[in-house]
């Protein structure tokens, strides 16, 4: 589990829902999963067997004890950090209990469109402390079509929010 804390900065991943259920081949007792990558770190999210997953992933961002303190500097290092740093892939996969896990499709997602969102309040609870931290931040909320070379994917969709 990751420890969220207060004086640290993540990029946070909501996956809301995966609906990819009609693209399996061989249909039956499948589990869906996602795995979200970015800045060359991969994560999965948990496996389901309905479209609603729910699930928050974060990926954070070391900050240096000198540029901590200094707004100026923090935001200045933060805004290279998601400018060179700049996509998020979203992978789907069906687990039919075979050998190989079926790639169900993939979509990318450009931090630049975050960037140009509104602010938006958010509450979360720093895991050190246990208190209830508020704060604002760009929420870019999207239901992306997934895309494989494989197969026609024209209904399978990932909904989240990246923030």
């Amino acid at each position: 589990m990751n420890v969220i804390a207060k004086w640290e900065q993540y990029l946070v991943v909501f996956i809301n829902k995966i609906n990819a259920f009609d693209a399996i081949e061989d249909g039956g007792d499948a589990s869906i999963f996602a795995t979200i990558e970015w800045a060359g770190t991969q994560k999965k999210s948990k496996s389901i067997k309905r479209p609603n997953l729910n699930e928050i992933i974060y990926y954070n961002l070391p900050i240096d004890e000198s540029i901590r303190n200094d707004p100026a500097k923090l935001t200045e290092y933060l805004n290279d950090e998601l400018e060179t740093k700049s996509e998020i892939t979203f992978n789907v996969w069906a687990d039919t209990g075979k050998v190989n896990l079926e790639n169900l499709g993939s979509t990318k997602v450009c931090l630049s469109s975050v960037h140009n969102q509104k602010f938006e309040d958010k509450v979360f609870t720093d895991e050190k402390t246990k208190q209830k931290i508020s704060f604002q931040c760009r929420v870019y909320t999207s239901t992306l079509n997934l895309k494989s070379a494989f197969f026609d994917k024209a209904n399978s969709t990932i909904t989240m929010s990246i923030w």
